[in-house]
């Protein structure tokens, strides 16, 4: 199993350039679902930060996590250019328990713009330990995620929601699916994809936990970059 820090390195080389999914704004597909993005936001494999800066100017407290320190660094430049105000962190969502401890419990939405179709299955099953760890107890995930196609000969394997639902989980049901594109820089266009919404399978009583809006009023006074 490859360490964090060679996971970082790895991903720091990508970040010497621009890798083809830094397209220098907003993901259209996020932009159609910018009304989703409510409550305190975090992103999984933010990059370079324009789907947490999205979720900032659309009125979130948003945080993004990236393994990359070069993507992190690029992200919180934006912030001091004044983009918006949001939060970013060097972390490794493949560990839940590395994780910045004063995120536990507090998101009311994770969201990925091409990061969980990457992994393998044992990965994908880490990563759910991830955003259960920091989500509400009835905190949703949306995951942009290309679509599986064996004639496409380029870009990111795909995954299904079948999939995305599996490795979440018997707590986990899928909320909704919508059709769009993942766009690149690449000469080749864009990709297909799914934005695959997630919920847990049931709601939990109302006051099964009342200390979750005291952690998520702290965490939103803690958007300094």
């Amino acid at each position: 199993m490859v360490d964090d820090k060679a996971r970082g390195a790895e991903w720091d080389r990508t970040y010497l350039g621009t890798p083809p999914w830094d397209i220098g704004r907003p993901q259209p597909a996020f932009l159609a679902a910018a009304d989703q993005l409510t409550g305190t936001v975090v992103e999984f494999g933010c990059g370079t930060g324009e789907q947490t800066l999205l979720a900032a100017q659309r009125g979130a407290d948003a945080i993004g996590l990236d393994i990359s320190s070069r993507a992190i660094a690029s992200a919180r430049a934006k912030v001091a250019a004044g983009r918006q105000t949001a939060r970013f962190e060097v972390a490794d969502i493949l560990d839940a328990a590395s994780l910045p401890d004063d995120l536990e419990g507090v998101a009311d939405v994770v969201i990925d713009s091409g990061v969980f179709h990457m992994f393998d299955v044992r990965d994908r099953r880490r990563y759910a330990a991830s955003a259960e760890r920091v989500l509400t107890p009835d905190g949703r995930c949306l995951l942009l995620c290309a679509r599986p196609d064996p004639a496409r000969s380029w870009g990111p394997p795909g995954v299904s929601p079948a999939e995305v639902v599996a490795s979440f989980g018997a707590g986990w049901r899928l909320l909704g699916v919508t059709d769009t594109a993942f766009e690149t820089t690449s000469p080749r266009g864009s990709i297909p994809a799914s934005m695959i919404v997630l919920g847990p399978a049931q709601r939990p009583p109302a006051d099964e936990d009342p200390a979750k809006p005291a952690r998520a009023r702290a965490v939103r006074l803690n958007l300094s970059p």
